[in-house]
């Protein structure tokens, strides 16, 4: 393959995982740097092609790669994609691949360049879920709202499933920090959060706005689903040794026919959440 001597030993001295790839996929050479990154043995990587170590769900986007290197769309790419261990559990990894060409210009190897991104890609994901998730309830906040309840609409008029949108505000919830304290009004929000949340169960999801404002898009909608929600949310805590009835305004809107806008939905919930806690009032 005209490699040369002193290439070949800092090919096998390199503190990555490096490895010469046939144009069929099949690992030609490799580093010892290589079956650490891949989570395998050296001798099992050298009787495999890397279609046989590629996650399924990323093996069409891979070979995809592949027939790009070789047609000469492009040169070299950087990719992350999974694959599988000796086990077969999926971990990640970033790629660098490149084609080396032979002295007529047709693509003679591969030169791969992988390194384990698994503990990286866990906590970007750890990161997300806290950029989008109530921190006290453990809900989906309102970013997290915003990004998941459009799809579950979508996803609802697609299938031409029912689906509402609702808004649920505690009442005098004020009162319960001034007289309770302020950890007895966090108890009190945890706990209005688990109930909408059992509420709601997989058909959707539940979310706290902020404060004590907290919605939820549910799909499909179940008969009596909103005397459920209030019959559950409303009752009785014990907080400090105190019993306390949650009280509750809340304002639905169902999803129609002619699209999935949540923030129309949202507005006529609030809409009619807050005509409700008014007439509370009276």
């Amino acid at each position: 393959m005209g490699i040369g001597d002193g290439v070949l030993r800092l090919f096998d001295h390199a503190s990555i995982g490096l490895a010469i790839v046939g144009l069929d996929g099949k690992f030609l050479k490799i580093n010892p740097r290589l079956a650490t990154e891949l989570r395998r043995e050296p001798d099992d990587l050298l009787s495999v092609w890397f279609q046989d170590i590629t996650c399924k769900d990323d093996l069409a986007q891979s070979e995809n790669n592949l027939k790009r290197l070789l047609t000469g769309q492009i040169k070299g790419y950087r990719t992350e994609k999974r694959y599988v261990d000796l086990k077969d559990r999926p971990f990640w990894a970033q790629l660098d691949c490149s084609v080396v060409y032979d002295a007529h210009g047709a693509p003679e190897y591969l030169v791969s360049v992988v390194q384990d991104i698994q503990y990286r890609k866990e906590q970007e994901g750890a990161l997300r879920s806290l950029a989008f998730r109530d921190v006290l309830t453990g809900l989906a906040n309102r970013a997290g709202f915003e990004l998941q309840a459009p799809m579950l609409l979508q996803s609802a008029l697609t299938a031409g499933r029912s689906a509402m949108a609702l808004v649920l505000d505690l009442d005098q919830f004020k009162q319960i920090n001034d007289t309770l304290g302020h950890p007895s009004g966090d108890y009190v929000l945890s706990s209005v959060a688990r109930r909408l949340s059992a509420a709601i169960g997989t058909d959707g999801i539940a979310a706290r706005l902020g404060g004590d404002e907290f919605a939820a898009v549910l799909s499909p909608v179940r008969i009596g689903v909103l005397g459920h929600i209030r019959e559950l949310v409303q009752g009785l805590l014990s907080v400090n040794g105190q019993l306390v009835s949650p009280q509750i305004s809340l304002g639905s809107a169902l999803l129609g026919p002619d699209g999935c806008d949540l923030s129309k939905l949202m507005r006529l919930a609030d809409a009619r959440m807050y005509r409700e806690k008014k007439m509370a009032r009276l």
